[in-house]
């Protein structure tokens, strides 16, 4: 299961364990699983699709979390599996649910009792029989498009779905906050106050695993007779310069809910912050200022010119809601300029970009297809897939 949560950017996984128990495993982004161990609630939907002409069905389980009143968040995944199908069907029949949640970096983070207290109908196991799990991934694909279809109905008030849909509430009750110590990424928690920068750390000590002693946390440069902060993360190597400037969303001790429509504006805001600040650090480095540790040592960035300056805006999640389209326009400018290449990632597809590359000079090639991915289909909103090497 660890293997395929890797591999996958978020989602729900069941499996039964020794004990002939079947617990909910969800991928989920950091800032959910913290809108979770906030309260917010948790409904679980079973959709039965008749399949023509074939007469058969097809179970695509999704997990809604009320993070935003307006547009809650959904993971759902079809199953085409049928040791799967049979797990799915003893993690409905339990009453008394263990949940583990698991973040961007595959971590578990958050775990607790999840308690299933009302069904809108009973799950009938002659149902199994009727379900089909013998189906492509393109067909897989398919059915998730219109499951997504099916909810966003539902969500805007229509109950008359072509599907046979059973609504599961839930309450969770949180074990506490995991303390993960994770040999690549470090000691993290959930539960810390400052978001900010336990994200920072966590992307450094994830960086570092790669790039040793060329990796910096807050590297200082002298202006105005002041230490300020160049960037966020520094990495670097012969090849490549890397600058990241982190924007994680507040979601712990928020003094008031966000609206979708605000959330959107205020991340739209902390990345045009970022890209000037990236700006500000690509001018700082070619004009040959002196770059410090956040300890005072100098820092030797004796590299060869001309070579590429991957700019990352790591955001906490790539929405689709965001305008995708004149995020690509800043990208473009920013090449333009000849400020580098910029990048507008979440901390899952870093992560997935780096797990692909092995090495600092592969992540280097990746960034760069990547970017041409982006310039190619005039969009940011891309996502890294694994594929079989077989």
């Amino acid at each position: 299961m660890q293997e395929k949560m890797i591999n996958e950017s978020g989602g729900l996984f069941f499996q039964e364990i020794f004990d002939q128990t079947v617990p909910f495993v969800a991928k989920l982004p950091s800032n959910i699983i913290k809108a979770i161990y906030e309260g917010c609630n948790i409904k679980l939907y079973l959709s039965l699709e008749r399949i023509e002409p074939s007469n058969s069905k097809r179970l695509t389980v999704g997990m809604e979390i009320a993070d935003d009143k307006e547009h809650p968040f959904m993971i759902f995944h079809t199953v085409n599996n049928t040791e799967e199908l049979q797990a799915i069907y003893k993690a409905f029949q339990q009453l008394e649910n263990k949940l583990y949640l698991f973040d961007e970096l595959t971590r578990n983070v958050l775990s607790g009792k999840l308690t299933l207290l009302e069904k809108n109908k009973e799950i009938d196991k002659e149902l199994l029989f009727s379900i089909e799990t013998n189906f492509n991934v393109k067909e897989k694909i398919e059915t998730e498009n219109r499951f997504i279809t099916y909810m966003e109905e539902l969500f805007s008030g229509n109950t008359k779905l072509p599907i046979e849909l059973i609504i599961v509430k839930t309450k969770f009750i949180p074990s506490g906050p995991t303390k993960v110590i994770d040999l690549d990424v470090g000691e993290t928690i959930l539960s810390q106050s400052d978001e900010g920068q336990g994200l920072e750390l966590s992307i450094h000590s994830l960086l570092n695993s790669y790039y040793h002693e060329t990796c910096h946390h807050s590297p200082q440069i002298i202006k105005k007779d002041k230490m300020r902060e160049l960037t966020d993360i520094l990495a670097f190597k012969e090849s490549h310069l890397i600058f990241i400037e982190s924007k994680v969303s507040q979601v712990l001790n928020r003094e008031k809910e966000l609206s979708s429509k605000r959330l959107i504006t205020n991340i739209h805001k902390n990345i045009d912050k970022a890209i000037n600040q990236l700006r500000g650090a690509v001018k700082s480095v070619n004009t040959k200022q002196k770059v410090y540790t956040s300890e005072n040592d100098l820092i030797d960035l004796t590299l060869n010119n001309n070579i590429p300056n991957h700019c990352i805006v790591l955001i906490s999640e790539m929405r689709h809601e965001l305008d995708w389209d004149k995020l690509y326009q800043d990208i473009i400018g920013f090449g333009a300029e000849e400020s580098g290449l910029l990048h507008i990632l979440d901390l899952t597809e870093l992560f997935k970009l780096l797990f692909l590359s092995k090495t600092p000079e592969a992540f280097n090639r990746s960034l760069v297809d990547r970017w041409k991915i982006v310039y190619e289909h005039q969009t940011p909103l891309v996502r890294i897939e694994f594929r079989d090497s077989k």
